[in-house]
């Protein structure tokens, strides 16, 4: 199956996630990296987390961009389900984050709002299919001298967005887990 619906137990609204792409990572690649994500957020563990998110990316680091693409794309979908709103325009288009991360990045308020743009453009990818999320990789290498600063970038807009669902009293982590394995996605295998 290529697609799963999940329904959010507090509306009944149902948000359909797209199977991750197998050519770009694994379903139990994503759950692994849930975790190293949740892990960055927290300030004491954010050096650890950066150690296995560069062993995670060592030789294609298009995995890990693509699975933080895939994770804040299914934290969307989740969004649009649980406010009945649309999820590109409601959700992906007002991604962003004001908090201390932002201040850090070292980034003015182009380069900030550029690569922010970029991130969205990259979830909206995702969320539509495999070979645009494939060429949005393959264009981003091409064009960003460091992809390690893109990298940084989604995880410092997970951290935003994770605290915004946890302030509305939706549960972002062990959300991919749950999602992965209920549609059968962690193996990789198309007969689930």
């Amino acid at each position: 199956m290529d697609t799963v619906e999940i329904e959010d137990r507090r509306t009944g609204r149902v948000a359909s996630v797209r199977r991750p792409a197998e050519s770009l990572t694994r379903g139990s690649e994503l759950i692994a990296l849930e975790g190293m994500v949740h892990a960055w957020c927290n300030p004491v563990r954010e050096e650890d987390a950066e150690r296995e998110l560069d062993r995670l990316a060592a030789g294609r680091p298009e995995r890990v961009l693509y699975g933080l693409l895939w994770l804040l794309g299914l934290w969307c979908s989740l969004v649009g389900a649980r406010v009945g709103a649309d999820v590109e325009q409601a959700c992906v288009g007002t991604l962003d984050y004001r908090g201390v991360r932002r201040e850090l990045s070292g980034l003015d308020d182009e380069g900030w709002a550029t690569l922010t743009q970029l991130v969205r453009r990259g979830v909206v990818a995702v969320l539509h299919d495999e070979g645009e999320a494939a060429e949005y990789l393959r264009t981003m290498a091409t064009l960003i001298p460091g992809l390690g600063t893109l990298r940084r970038h989604l995880l410092t807009l997970a951290d935003g967005f994770s605290q915004d669902m946890e302030r509305n009293d939706l549960t972002p982590w062990g959300a991919a887990a749950h999602v992965i394995r209920t549609a059968g996605w962690e193996d990789g295998g198309r007969d689930s």
